[in-house]
């Protein structure tokens, strides 16, 4: 008769740790993959508020007809004023307004352009600095309608206490916009995810009246 000798201690976890691996991958992709649907069936399409005026305006750079978006609710009266945060540094102002179609009056009495931010984090510490010397409380905000929960979250975690609306670029509020892929989508919720983690578990970057973005610790 064989005797078979029964593992214990690392010789016992070594073999059991490629099944134990392979289940959790496949609890970890089950639970990313339900994560994923519920959050992209929880989008913002529509605008939050859209009757109720704010202090100031955010405008985030990056995406198709989110200045021309901001510029229309500002020349409508939803703000005082607004922030165009992340322009690139090498396109002067009138080649931004002329581009876009803003009026002189409008551009130069109630439009300001940050050109440190250079990713969502850094827009939201731009803004908060903006926000901060304009002694403003209420923010709306305009992004791509899937980037509006990773930049509400980051918004929030630099500005705690801000009152922050929503007013997506969807095909809601703008005709004609096409959907991202779902590949994009899927880097969008990861990138949405880690957003969240850092503001659960980490402390507001520090805000400065003139920040260097790029010796922040976040």
């Amino acid at each position: 008769m064989v005797g078979f000798r029964r593992l214990r201690g690392w010789p016992l976890v070594r073999a059991r740790l490629p099944r134990v691996l392979f289940i959790a991958g496949v609890l970890a992709c089950a639970a990313w993959t339900g994560g994923f649907v519920i959050w992209l069936n929880n989008l913002p399409l529509a605008p939050e508020g859209r009757d109720i005026r704010t202090d100031g305006i955010v405008v985030l750079t990056g995406g198709a007809h989110r200045i021309e978006l901001g510029v229309g609710l500002l020349a409508g009266g939803a703000a005082d004023r607004l922030l165009i945060s992340g322009v690139n540094q090498q396109i002067e102002d009138e080649t931004l307004r002329s581009v876009i179609g803003i009026s002189k009056d409008l551009f130069s009495c109630c439009i300001d352009l940050g050109r440190v931010a250079q990713n969502t984090r850094e827009n939201a510490i731009e803004a908060a600095d903006w926000a901060r010397r304009k002694d403003y409380k209420s923010l709306r905000i305009v992004t791509a309608y899937d980037h509006m929960p990773r930049s509400l979250v980051e918004f929030r975690r630099t500005m705690p206490g801000a009152e922050f609306f929503a007013h997506p670029v969807s095909p809601e509020t703008w005709d004609g916009i096409s959907r991202p892929g779902y590949g994009g989508l899927a880097m969008e919720y990861t990138k949405y995810w880690i957003a969240l983690i850092r503001y659960r578990f980490t402390p507001p970057p520090p805000i400065t009246a003139a920040p260097d973005l790029s010796e922040i610790d976040q």
